[in-house]
């Protein structure tokens, strides 16, 4: 009758036991390592990200300001002029900020895509 080690495939060595469970337990602390660094990566970016959110939505309430300013000022004056080019730059720069702000949405995305996987034993 084969002893409770044998049955389930395991050497009967508690030396050899340990040396063939090795690797796996670096291969887990391996993987464990970079999903932890994963996250902490993920979680830095989230936050980056939502601070330029935050920036952006401020930037939007400026350029409705501006626009209001726009449609305040007389027509024909120069307050005018300045208020119109005021708003087009600020609305050009708030473009480029949405731009920005989808490619740094995207760049999470593909982060969170890239999450480690655990290696298979060779």
């Amino acid at each position: 009758m084969e002893n409770d080690e044998e049955a389930r495939g395991e050497p009967e060595s508690g030396e050899h036991s340990e040396q063939t469970r090795r690797p796996e337990y670096v291969r887990n602390q391996a993987y464990y390592q970079a999903l932890q660094n994963h996250y902490q990566a993920v979680r830095d970016h989230h936050h980056q990200l939502m601070d330029h959110h935050e920036l952006l939505l401020e930037h939007h309430y400026l350029v409705q300001a501006l626009y209001k300013d726009v449609l305040k000022s007389h027509r024909g004056r120069s307050e005018q002029e300045q208020a119109w080019q005021s708003y087009q730059r600020a609305l050009k720069e708030h473009h480029e900020m949405v731009e920005d702000h989808q490619r740094m949405l995207e760049v999470h995305r593909q982060m969170i895509a890239g999450r480690p996987h655990r290696l298979e034993p060779f």
